[in-house]
């Protein structure tokens, strides 16, 4: 698939949003044929990139058998509605939230997970019926219609409704369920391990557990929640849960749908944000935008969040730094970040590699004295 990305270019562009979306265009099989960055001072509110930018993109996506025309941002229905007005009818426009979407449902692999995704998929897709044009406007009336000369946008929205609340009545059966599994897991403790996309959880959890789950350098390589007991010599009542991936960006709406798996927060003994040092020294701005995302994402679930719960804060992929003496130095300033916006009651932190195993049996270490302080509290 060819695909053509635009962008607005003023104070607020951020460069690294930019080439996450073409990481997530490349994940998707893309091929990206041109970016266009158009300098404004503002979106427009009409077309976000302008009308006269919109006809020339609309222009090369005809002239090169384009396939999808992408906006680097989130972008209202009624300018999707606009844009619909001026690009082939073969060529598919999306903003970022739509090719988020697109992801997970390639990396859905659960029918709970696929569920959720076409959950948000049909919230984000419902108020975009609303003002299409002609492509919709043609009236139909046969069976299932509720009568003569229903407009098929209006049969395509109530479609979309009904279905919307079949996935609610599933989810809140799949919900019955966690909620069981939950209450057999009572009284165990478990680490709970949350972190940006692509800093190394994956690899964490197989170090930490007796798992073997897959490991990719891609955004968004897995979805669903992953269970392990910790790896010791001697049993242990702890459990490792590996939950989804973030990213700048990610929609409340699609932090909402995954909700059902977050509130495994609020029942961990011990929170694990798993962070990439090698970007600390690499490139410190766009660490500090992962640090902003999960602090955002902290944020939203801060009701999922108790007090009495501990954070470890796991500084990943050691190997990676030439002087772990520059992370060193530079570690006091997040942490005095996360204890001033969070509610946690211990916050401790790691410095390591999942590549280690003297490293991971250090965690390990640390972790078992987290959880043994909060069991004796």
């Amino acid at each position: 698939m060819k695909f053509v990305v635009a962008d607005i270019v003023n104070p607020q562009f951020n460069q690294y949003s930019l080439e996450e979306t073409k990481i997530l265009i490349q994940n998707l099989w893309g091929v990206i044929d041109k970016v266009f960055l158009q300098p404004r001072n503002y979106a427009s509110s009409a077309s976000y990139i302008g009308t006269w930018k919109a006809r020339e993109i609309a222009q090369r996506c005809l002239d090169n058998k384009i396939d999808v025309f992408v906006i680097n941002n989130m972008i209202r229905p009624s300018v999707y509605n606009t844009l619909r007005k001026y690009f082939p009818r073969e060529t598919q426009i999306r903003d970022k939230i739509d090719l988020i979407l697109n992801i997970f449902e390639k990396h859905a692999k659960t029918k709970e997970a696929r569920l959720q995704i076409e959950y948000a998929r049909i919230r984000y897709e419902l108020p975009r019926y609303k003002g299409l044009g002609k492509e919709l406007s043609n009236l139909g009336a046969w069976i299932g219609t509720r009568g003569p000369g229903e407009r098929i946008m209006e049969i395509k929205r109530r479609h979309l409704e009904k279905r919307l609340n079949h996935i609610k009545k599933q989810l809140k059966q799949w919900q019955k369920v966690l909620d069981s599994q939950r209450r057999w897991r009572e009284g165990m403790n478990t680490f709970l391990l949350m972190g940006y996309s692509n800093v190394g959880k994956s690899s964490l959890f197989n170090a930490l557990t007796w798992k073997d789950v897959l490991v990719k350098d891609i955004l968004f390589a897995t979805l669903d929640n992953r269970i392990g007991r910790l790896k010791t010599t001697y049993p242990i009542d702890l459990l490792v849960i590996d939950t989804i991936w973030f990213i700048h960006g990610i929609p409340p709406l699609v932090i909402n749908s995954f909700l059902p798996i977050l509130e495994e927060a609020k029942r961990a003994s011990t929170i694990g944000l798993v962070l990439d040092a090698s970007l600390l020294v690499k490139d410190p701005a766009y660490f500090d935008i992962q640090f902003d995302t999960i602090l955002g994402v902290f944020d939203r679930i801060n009701w999922l969040i108790n007090q009495g719960q501990n954070l470890l804060i796991i500084f990943n992929k050691k190997d990676l730094v030439a002087n772990p003496q520059q992370i060193e130095t530079k570690i006091s300033k997040y942490l005095s970040q996360i204890k001033q916006k969070t509610p946690f009651n211990k916050i401790e932190r790691h410095f390591g590699s999942a590549e280690s195993k003297d490293d991971v049996n250090q965690l390990k270490t640390k972790l078992l004295k987290l959880t043994n302080d909060k069991s004796q509290s």
